[in-house]
């Protein structure tokens, strides 16, 4: 199983978010940067993934609405495994 690290410092920032995970999660340029785009390509994805995000309350402090949204795409994604720390 892969593991994704990720940390909720640098995704305090709308703009940055989408930016940083598409390095950490190796996406294509077509990459939309939202949350649709975010939850298309890794429900693609036939292996699971095992999701470490470090500091999310940095992303629920700093996002609010959109940082709930974002940690319930990966949550409601079935070859997702989420770690919240």
């Amino acid at each position: 199983m892969e593991k994704i690290y990720l940390n909720g410092k640098k995704m305090i920032e709308l703009e940055n978010t989408h930016r940083y995970l598409k390095r950490k999660f190796m996406f294509d340029n077509y990459y939309g940067e939202n949350l649709d785009a975010l939850w298309d390509l890794l429900s693609e994805r036939k292996d699971t993934i095992k999701v470490i995000i470090f500091n999310s309350e940095d992303i629920l402090i700093n996002q609010g609405s959109y940082g709930i949204s974002l940690l319930k795409v990966f949550k409601d994604l079935e070859n997702v495994e989420l770690i919240l720390r």
